[in-house]
């Protein structure tokens, strides 16, 4: 058992970092932005958030995970 325990905890750790999630801040900066809403989907976890009248915006994430913007006024791309 003793000798398996540096395995154990070597396992243990590697999955505990992989599944840590934080908190993303940014600011969407865009010419007509006055009086738009924007979505930030995290697609990944299936959350989302709005940005503020600034642009400003915080939202939840992992290592990998794919965020997508969207609005009315904007084409997908």
């Amino acid at each position: 058992m003793n000798r398996n325990f540096p395995l154990f905890l070597f396992l243990f750790f590697s999955i505990y970092c992989q599944s840590q999630v934080v908190n993303l801040s940014g600011k969407v900066f865009a010419d007509s932005l006055e009086e738009s809403t924007l979505h930030i989907i995290n697609i990944s976890r299936g959350t989302g958030t709005l940005n503020t009248a600034t642009g400003s915006f915080l939202i939840e994430v992992q290592e990998n995970d794919t965020l997508w913007f969207s609005s009315v006024q904007y084409e997908k791309l």
